[in-house]
């Protein structure tokens, strides 16, 4: 048996939360807010929620499968064998996909003598002058 989950006597009070929020995706971050824990537990509720998304390197979950779980784990006759198996049959979170950009031939080999003017690199520094100022 392992050890009580602090956060199921309050699924009530979370998923009023999680239903009265403007946050329509959930990070990590979010998710230890919303449940009052530390990161570990965060990214197993993550996974046990499920869905999870990789988004520029950082996983999230979507309002309706965190409302979905929590509707699962309120109805749940026994809360921690619910929550346990959720965890055990989840699926690991997929990996985060590397960005690919399609680069025109023509841009592949820039040196720093065909930047425009208006544009200057140095160690440590990108700096681009303009006539006038953007708002």
């Amino acid at each position: 048996m392992g050890r009580p989950v602090k956060w199921s006597r309050d699924l009530h009070s979370i998923r009023e939360r999680a239903a009265l929020a403007r946050t329509e995706t959930w990070g990590r971050v979010d998710i230890e807010q919303l449940f009052g824990v530390g990161r570990a537990t965060a990214q197993t509720l993550m996974k046990a929620i499920g869905e999870v998304q990789p988004v520029g390197g950082a996983h999230f979950v979507e309002r309706g499968s965190l409302l979905s779980f929590l509707d699962a784990m309120i109805a749940a006759p026994d809360f921690d064998q619910a929550f346990r198996a959720r965890v055990r049959e989840a699926d690991a979170p997929p990996s985060p996909k590397p960005l690919r950009i399609a680069l025109p031939a023509d841009l592949r080999s820039i040196v720093l003598r065909d930047l425009p003017a208006h544009i200057s690199l140095s160690p440590g520094r990108l700096e681009i002058t303009a006539d006038s100022a953007v708002a």
